[in-house]
């Protein structure tokens, strides 16, 4: 389909989506890329938030990831995430647990606790929550 883009998302265990969307926003480790047809070659570090893209449908859909890489080239997007999933899936009271000790970890100032753990828990929290409010404000 011209003016598509072929995406691949996949985790350790399962082929999250694969389809042609029309444009993408995914988050690099140094912040959010964009991408359109004809995009620059480009392999990137996945940071923590939420790809968004839009199908074949025209509807807007998130997904959370964290971590792993994620190739560009002018017609296909591959991410393979360490952890990935739909912003359906995000269980809202556990993520929202997940961001309160984690938060708790640092305003308690505790320095035998695994504070780079801490933080990649409270990014990861942050962005399942991030994912859940983008597709709520579409509905």
């Amino acid at each position: 389909m011209a003016g598509t883009i072929h995406l691949e998302v996949a985790s350790p265990e399962r082929m999250v989506f694969e389809g042609e969307v029309t444009d993408l926003q995914a988050p690099a480790a140094d912040g959010y890329l964009g991408v359109l047809p004809g995009h620059a070659p480009l392999i990137t570090v996945l940071g923590s938030g939420v790809i968004s893209f839009v199908n074949g449908d025209g509807q807007r859909r998130y997904l959370m990831v964290q971590g792993g890489l994620m190739e560009i080239l002018p017609d296909r997007v591959r991410a393979v995430a360490t952890f990935a999933v739909w912003e359906s899936e995000v269980d809202i009271e556990r993520a929202k647990k997940q961001l309160d000790r984690a938060t708790d970890i640092f305003h308690e100032h505790d320095y035998e606790a695994d504070v780079e753990r801490a933080t990649a828990k409270a990014a990861r929290a942050r962005a399942m929550l991030d994912a859940h409010e983008r597709s709520k404000a579409e509905r």
